[in-house]
């Protein structure tokens, strides 16, 4: 049996947490991802109730487990195929943890990085709309953080000199530059796959080697241009966030408002 997704199923997940730099042993860091790689459905219920709960105890977590064998000596070194879906912050540290983890552990990843834009950074790279159109993203020209960059950044890439002398609540374009002097000190740009946004995910009745392995996952993306591709992961994460496309709520008696109704994704400035 296989169950697949539309690009509307998946824009409708978020991805729970984003702690896994603080992991350093990669054993426990896998048993961390199984949790945190959590998909949950925002607003309505979906099929993706079902894989949720599968995912918690997914090939992520026969990995860990089988990092050493019996008697605690290493195993011979498998290689796995992880598909990342987004190429903001969880996208980037989730890679990063990933490839990290290939130094030390007995398994080796394969990471590709699919984000949609041209640039890492995902919702902080703001783009000015032109005059008379809507905005389609909702970062707004003047956003500065609601929490310090001290606790925004990742701790094995500290955010500035750590004198106390910047200012800690910083502008989306600070972040938008951290995000991206992370993306160049761990040498992220060669696994991102830029452009790409991703059509469907499936998931097959095709098992990887080990008998108990989760059954592996079939992505469907199309590139600028409108060429499509298909490739098989061992497993995938969705880091693609959920402030991209606007919710409408039902408001009684909002038809009747004779005035302007604005999303909140379309602000930019008061003028």
């Amino acid at each position: 049996e296989t169950e697949q997704f539309s690009l509307d199923d998946i824009s409708d997940l978020r991805f729970e947490g984003c702690c896994l730099e603080a992991v350093e042993e990669p054993v426990n860091m896998l048993k961390h991802l199984c949790m945190v790689l959590c998909c949950s459905p925002i607003g309505k219920t979906t099929s993706f109730s079902s894989t949720r709960r599968r995912i918690r105890s997914s090939s992520l977590l026969r990995v860990a487990r089988r990092m050493s064998s019996d008697n605690g000596q290493p195993q011979q070194r498998r290689r796995l195929s992880i598909g990342v879906i987004g190429g903001g912050a969880a996208g980037l540290a989730t890679a990063r943890a990933f490839l990290r983890s290939n130094e030390e552990s007995n398994a080796i990843f394969d990471v590709t990085i699919f984000e949609s834009r041209m640039n890492p950074g995902g919702v902080w790279k703001y783009d000015e709309g032109a005059s008379g159109e809507k905005k389609s993203r909702p970062m707004y020209r003047n956003l500065r953080t609601n929490l310090p960059k001290e606790l925004m950044q990742f701790p094995e890439f500290a955010w500035g000199d750590g004198d106390g002398r910047d200012a800690s609540y910083v502008t989306h374009g600070q972040v938008q530059e951290y995000l991206e002097d992370y993306t160049n000190e761990f040498n992220l740009h060669k696994h991102i796959k830029y452009g790409c946004k991703v059509e469907h995910l499936l998931v097959s009745s095709d098992k990887g080697v080990e008998s108990d392995d989760w059954p592996r996952i079939q992505l469907k993306w199309s590139e600028e241009g409108g060429t499509e591709s298909v490739d098989i992961f061992d497993s995938v994460c969705v880091a693609n966030g959920h402030y991209s496309s606007p919710s409408y709520p039902e408001i009684p008696g909002l038809r009747h408002f004779k005035g302007r109704v604005m999303h909140s994704i379309e602000y930019d400035d008061p003028a």
